[in-house]
C-alpha cells in the first residue's frame, strides 16, 4: 500500500468514526480524544497529522458527505413536458434525494447550529451554476409565471424540499401514517403548483347595457 493509499484510508477512518460521533452525541459533546479512540489511535495526537482541529473534520465530513453528483444527475436526466410537470417531478426527486442522503443533511444541522451554516454556505454556492440552469429551464415553459424573480423560485422549492424532509422526521408516526408517501408528495407538490387557496369564484359576465357609476 502507497504512502497515499495509507493517508487515505486512515483519513476515511477518521470522517467515519467522527461522523457517528457528531450524529449521536452532537458537535460539541465529541471531543478529539473521542474521535481518536473510535478510529484506533491511542490519542488524539494521531489525528492532528491529519486534521488541524474539529471543525476541519467537520468541514471535509460535509464536503465527503455533500450530493453534488448525484443532484448533477437528477437534473441532467429530467425531462417533462411542461412546467408543471418539471417542478412536479424535481420536488418528488429531490425529496428522495434527501431521504437517501439524511445523514448529510443532520451535518448541515450540526453546522447551522455551532457555526451559523458559514460552511455549508460554502458547498451551496457549488450548486450555484446548476441551479441557475434548471431556473433557465423552467421559466423557458409557457405555464410558468413569467414575472416570478429566479431566486424566489429557487428559495421557494428548497423551502418545501427541507421543510418535507423535516417534517417527515419530526411528526408522530400517527399522522405521517394518515397518507403514504405518494400522496403526500402529490399533495405538497400541488401546493407549490397552485397553491392552497381555492381560486376566486368567476364573476357573472355584465349586461351589455351595464354602466359603472
Amino acid at each position: 500500500m502507497t504512502a497515499t493509499n495509507k493517508g487515505d484510508r486512515a483519513t476515511t477512518t477518521i470522517l467515519e468514526a467522527a461522523e457517528q460521533l457528531f450524529l449521536e452525541q452532537g458537535y460539541h459533546g465529541t471531543s478529539m480524544r473521542e474521535i481518536a479512540q473510535a478510529a484506533g489511535y491511542k490519542s488524539a495526537a494521531g489525528l492532528y497529522s491529519h486534521f488541524p482541529d474539529k471543525e476541519a473534520i467537520l468541514v471535509a465530513l460535509l464536503d465527503a458527505r455533500d450530493p453534488y453528483d448525484t443532484l448533477l444527475t437528477i437534473l441532467e436526466a429530467l425531462q417533462a413536458t411542461s412546467g408543471a410537470d418539471f417542478l412536479g417531478q424535481l420536488y418528488r426527486l429531490l425529496t428522495g434525494m434527501l431521504q437517501q442522503h439524511s445523514g448529510f443533511f443532520r451535518l448541515v444541522l450540526l453546522d447551522l447550529l455551532e457555526f451559523n451554516a458559514a460552511h455549508v454556505q460554502v458547498l451551496i454556492s457549488r450548486f450555484q451554476g446548476p441551479l441557475l440552469e434548471v431556473v433557465a429551464r423552467v421559466q423557458g415553459y409557457p405555464d410558468i409565471n413569467p414575472h416570478l424573480p429566479t431566486l424566489v423560485l429557487i428559495r421557494g422549492m428548497a423551502a418545501l424540499v427541507i421543510g418535507t424532509h423535516m417534517s417527515s422526521q419530526v411528526m408522530p408516526p400517527a399522522v405521517l401514517n394518515q397518507l403514504d408517501e405518494a400522496a403526500w408528495q402529490g399533495h405538497l407538490s400541488h401546493i407549490l403548483l397552485h397553491g392552497i387557496l381555492r381560486a376566486p369564484p368567476t364573476p357573472p359576465p355584465r349586461p351589455a347595457n351595464h354602466r359603472t357609476e
